[in-house]
């Protein structure tokens, strides 16, 4: 459903590009999610080996286990809850 381009491998909802291999539900705009298990809901950009959830906006998330909830900029190997993260901590 929605708008989707260049999207391999998805099962998804709403507008998406470039996603690879996500098996999890895509709603709002996305763009560049690669290998995705978990479900990304908002505005996500760049997502690479996620298998957890996402909501609300996201940019350069790598390797995420977790729960990432709210404004989570550059994310590196996160293992657990990040809520409203900040460039700043």
């Amino acid at each position: 459903m929605g708008k989707c381009f260049y999207v391999i491998h998805n099962f998804g909802l709403g507008e998406c590009f470039h996603i690879i291999h996500n098996f999890g539900n895509t709603l709002g705009e996305c763009f560049h999610i690669i290998h995705s298990f978990g479900n990304n809901m908002g505005k996500c950009s760049h997502i690479i080996h996620n298998v957890g959830n996402n909501v609300g906006k996201c940019s350069h998330i790598i390797n995420s286990f977790g729960n990432n909830m709210g404004n989570v900029p550059i994310s590196f190997t996160t293992l657990r809850i990040t809520e409203k993260m900040s460039p700043y901590h």
